[in-house]
C-alpha cells in the first residue's frame, strides 16, 4: 500500500473551517459557511511563530487533508472533546511531497 494512502487513513476526524469574511458594524468578526475537512488534531505543545512573527505556544497541531492555506482570522472547530473546541489559529503551513503540495498544517493556541 502506498505511503500516501496509509497517511490518509490517519485523518479520521472532521475539522470545520469557517472563512473570515469581515467585521460587522459592531466590530465583531463574521464568517462564511463552515467547510468540513478530514484531518487529525494532535495535542502537541510547541513554540511557533504566529503570522506577525511573535513566538507563541501552540497547544494543537492540526493536520489537514487539503492544500488550502488558511488565514489567522478564519475560525477552526475541532471535534467534540477538545478544549478549547475553537482555538485561535496561530500559524499555518503547507507541506510538499515529490509531486507538489501535499497537505496543510494548522498550529493553534
Amino acid at each position: 500500500m502506498p505511503a500516501i494512502i496509509e497517511w490518509e487513513d490517519l485523518l479520521v476526524q472532521t475539522i470545520l473551517v469557517e472563512p473570515f469574511i469581515g467585521n460587522d458594524k459592531f466590530g465583531e468578526a463574521t464568517f462564511g459557511a463552515a467547510v468540513p475537512y478530514t484531518g487529525r488534531a494532535v495535542g502537541k505543545t510547541r513554540l511557533v511563530r504566529d503570522f506577525q512573527g511573535v513566538e507563541r505556544v501552540s497547544s494543537y497541531t492540526v493536520y489537514m487533508n487539503t492544500t488550502n492555506l488558511f488565514s489567522p482570522k478564519d475560525r477552526i472547530t475541532l471535534p467534540a472533546g477538545y478544549s478549547p473546541q475553537q482555538p485561535l489559529i496561530l500559524s499555518t503551513a503547507i507541506f510538499p511531497d515529490e509531486i507538489g503540495v501535499h497537505h496543510t498544517v494548522i498550529y493553534t493556541a
